[in-house]
């Protein structure tokens, strides 16, 4: 229904800001627990600081990427459902 248009435009606008909200919460905490990890791991070595900065964004970038993958998979997977229903 057109009158409901606003309502569905308000909902959509305040989904994409908790997922983005979350999602940087989600990453930001796996990019420090990685750092940790890798700090209490490798606090002897020289030069451990830069690489646990480097173990932390890879974590952080490798979750993320994977959690791209698997939404791309998902729409996918639903485009293929909708495509056969429609036919």
């Amino acid at each position: 229904m057109p009158r409901d248009a606003g309502v569905a435009s308000a909902m959509l606008n305040t989904v994409q800001q908790l997922g983005s909200a979350l999602g940087v919460a989600l990453l930001n905490t796996l990019y420090a627990s990685a750092l940790s990890a890798y700090l209490s791991a490798h606090s002897a070595e020289a030069g451990a600081q830069v690489a646990s900065v480097f173990a932390g964004y890879r974590t952080a970038f490798g979750v993320g990427g994977s959690l791209m993958l698997l939404a791309l998979l998902s729409v996918l997977l639903l485009m293929l459902g909708q495509r056969q229903v429609s036919r």
